[in-house]
């Protein structure tokens, strides 16, 4: 009988070892996803003092470590842009470099893609900074975010801190410095929906991010024209139409802050009339539509996260954790039992070298002990992040 590590009892038990592995990772890609979605929704609108919304999820930073034999001197800076796209098995990437570039291989998998000579690199969710100069068959290991969810953390318990308003909320007519408001509209308007892109609508009257925070009116011209004014700079920022019934404002988030590049967009409908005014300020107390995007994150499809929402990867995944839990209590139990029995048999193997297997058993040992000890760590990490969800 020849013991490996793949046969009979023994590489059932590493397989298990190994299931517990891949669910940490994945433990930790879903933890990273909900931080990433919910910080996401925090940045886009505002605290009951008027600020944007931080980070209400501590997150883990990605791990680079470069290959021993590294001749160049780049250095790899990633940063995580989009929890959601990074692979969901949790596996991390092995960027080379060569002649043609640096190329990204994920881990464990023949799934590659190329990525330029840039010194600054996209790949999947991620933005690399490269600095340095990389010679051919340097390789470094890219972990987008390991122990995350050990990582994973609320980062303030004060309600005030609660990005709760949208950016903006409407106010037929004009609203004087002191919050009073005069309707003297001939016609009707009103807010239908509200939201948050990576560009504007076709046909939106676009607001410039310099100008967020400022108060706008709409001061149509006609029952179909509208100029944007901001009043605190008494200045026109951008035209519209009011065509079938409805129009789209959009207003860009200020460079520098976490939602740069996107746009909180608003669609107006109703009948408006020449003359007639509304005003946009900046959400306050008394407005609470960011909180129900907010809210909206569980159940909301998405078709980048396992199960097509976030509580669909959470609930698959504690499915196959809790089938490992079993798995792992069981075999941590028959270990000493498994030691045993295949040590007695090594015993009556002739011509087998018992210093050798003694210590490839001992290995195994400690990974049993280890899996049982990962999947109690990863129970106590989804108590810990179902409660802050």
């Amino acid at each position: 009988m020849k013991l490996t590590a793949t046969g009979g009892a023994i590489g059932g038990l590493m397989s298990s070892f190994t299931a517990t592995t891949d669910a940490g990772r994945q433990l930790d890609w879903t933890a990273g996803a909900i931080s990433g979605l919910v910080n996401g929704a925090q940045a886009e609108g505002l605290t009951g003092n008027g600020a944007l919304g931080s980070a209400l999820f501590a997150t883990a930073q990605p791990g680079v470590t470069p290959a021993a034999g590294n001749t160049g001197s780049a250095v790899l800076a990633p940063s995580v842009s989009d929890p959601s796209a990074l692979p969901s098995s949790g596996q991390g990437y092995t960027l080379s470099y060569s002649a043609s570039g640096w190329s990204a291989t994920v881990t464990g998998t023949s799934q590659s893609y190329a990525l330029g000579s840039s010194s600054s690199l996209t790949l999947n969710g991620m933005n690399i900074a490269v600095t340095g100069i990389a010679n051919p068959g340097d390789s470094f290991q890219v972990a987008p975010q390991p122990g995350a969810a050990a990582a994973m953390r609320v980062t303030t318990t004060n309600p005030a801190d609660l990005a709760v308003a949208d950016p903006y909320v409407l106010s037929e007519g004009s609203v004087s410095t002191s919050g009073q408001v005069t309707n003297s509209n001939a016609g009707t308007i009103s807010e239908s929906s509200d939201t948050v892109l990576a560009a504007p609508g076709s046909g939106a009257a676009v607001g410039p991010a310099s100008a967020f925070g400022d108060t706008f009116e709409l001061r149509f011209t006609s029952n179909s024209a509208y100029d944007v004014v901001d009043t605190t700079t008494a200045t026109t920022l951008a035209s519209g139409t009011f065509s079938g019934g409805s129009t789209d404002i959009a207003m860009a988030y200020p460079s520098g802050s976490a939602s740069a590049g996107r746009y909180w967009q608003v669609r107006l409908s109703g009948a408006p009339a020449a003359g007639d005014v509304v005003t946009l300020k900046p959400g306050g107390l008394d407005s609470g539509s960011n909180a129900q995007r907010m809210s909206d994150i569980w159940r909301a499809s998405d078709t980048a996260l396992p199960g097509g929402s976030v509580q669909g990867a959470l609930s698959a995944l504690i499915g196959r954790t809790g089938a490992a839990s079993s798995a792992a209590t069981a075999l941590s139990g028959n270990t000493a039992s498994n030691l045993s029995t295949a040590q007695a048999d090594l015993s009556d193997v002739a011509g087998v070298n018992l210093d050798d297997q003694a210590e490839q058993l001992s290995e195994y040992q400690q990974a049993y002990q280890a899996a049982a000890k990962v999947i109690t760590t990863a129970e106590a990490m989804f108590k810990s992040l179902i409660n802050a969800v």
